[in-house]
């Protein structure tokens, strides 16, 4: 029998609550002026027409940084398949959601994989069934998937860049949509 799954905001509150108890390397951490150490997230581009890019998402903290992966304006799409590469001196990948994902607004079921090796996060997520009726249109920006880092330590960098990104039409085989632009940004600790 499988264990069950703990969701990711459910990991990132048990996190922010183990930090009230053990401050060292939490959000009780300040800098030498005395002000509280966050990890802020900057966006490398702006969404727009025929991007894919990594913006803020409304769960980010101090110690936790929340990424949405976007799409603006891109029709036709079945699944997103991506390498994210981070520092991992700086952050630690929580996990991958699809909560919330444009893939399945249409009450379609998301088959998605996020697993990391330490300095980069390899990503899958697509629609389930008939690939050649199972596209769906991105109109105006729309989420894909969200990535849920904690800091570590008190300082640092960390760029986020995307590597061996695609969008997958529903052919069969599925066949890369053209080639929109991926932007990531930077994660800053001070």
């Amino acid at each position: 029998m499988r264990p069950a799954a703990i969701p990711i905001r459910a990991l990132a509150t048990v996190m922010a609550l183990s930090c009230l108890l053990a401050p060292v390397g939490c959000g009780n951490d300040s800098n030498p002026l005395g002000q509280p150490v966050c990890a802020e997230f900057t966006p490398a581009a702006a969404p727009t027409t025929g991007t894919v890019v990594a913006r803020n998402g409304a769960g980010s903290t101090c110690d936790v940084v929340e990424i949405e992966v976007v799409a603006t304006d891109i029709n036709g799409v079945w699944a997103a398949n991506w390498m994210l590469e981070y520092d991992d001196q700086v952050l630690f990948f929580l996990g991958g959601d699809t909560d919330g994902s444009h893939l399945a607004s249409d009450g379609t079921t998301l088959i998605s994989n996020f697993g990391s090796n330490g300095s980069a996060i390899t990503a899958g997520v697509g629609r389930n069934g008939s690939q050649t009726s199972a596209t769906i249109d991105f109109t105006g920006t729309q989420l894909i998937a969200t990535l849920t880092f904690a800091r570590i330590g008190s300082s640092g960098n960390s760029d986020l860049e995307f590597s061996g990104e695609e969008l997958l039409d529903g052919g069969r085989p599925p066949v890369g949509i053209g080639t929109p632009g991926w932007s990531g940004g930077i994660v800053r600790i001070n």
